[in-house]
């Protein structure tokens, strides 16, 4: 399990909730401060088909109305891990992005191919992913960071016009 918080609200992380498609995908529970206390307001699945196990919402990180959770497996089953992205607009989280590692590699053992999301933080517009497994070719395994930065790039909620995993709205910060 995983928490975050963000001023009156609480987010928890349930990395094995099930899901409306009878996956054990995972969920996050948000819950707010109201004046009679605190109380369930919302329930967060990741939008299209899941992954079984697929550990969504371990990780998470808060910001202001930026919410991103990890997910250790993607829907195709390639090994790829992503962190998806949601945006609390007018009362409601939506799905705005979902990115993705750049390994592509398959399963390898029992681990996820590079762990990509197990740390993550943001500040100021900021996302920074952490893949402890990231796979070097000249090395071996030797672990990296991404750095992110949101912009406002105008070409609409997810879009990825490059097909290189990272939502156009979401750049890599060198």
């Amino acid at each position: 399990a995983s928490v975050g918080l963000d001023g009156n609200r609480i987010f928890f992380g349930e990395h094995r909730r099930l899901h409306a498609d009878s996956t054990n995908s995972g969920a996050v529970s948000v819950f707010e401060l109201l004046e009679n206390g605190w109380s369930q307001t919302d329930l967060i699945f990741p939008k299209g088909p899941t992954a079984a196990f697929g550990d969504f919402g371990w990780p998470l990180v808060i910001e202001g109305n930026t919410l991103v959770v990890n997910s250790y497996d993607s829907p195709s089953g390639d090994g790829r891990s992503g962190a998806y992205v949601f945006e609390h607009v007018e009362g409601e989280w939506l799905q705005t992005a979902r990115i993705q590692s750049f390994a592509g590699e398959p399963h390898i053992g029992t681990f996820h191919t590079d762990s990509f999301g197990s740390t993550m933080a943001i500040d100021n517009g900021e996302l920074v992913i952490g893949a402890w497994l990231e796979w070097l070719k000249s090395t071996g395994r030797a672990g990296a960071a991404y750095v992110f930065r949101f912009q406002d790039t105008g070409g609409g909620v997810g879009s990825d016009s490059d097909k290189d995993g990272i939502p156009d709205q979401w750049e890599i910060d060198n």
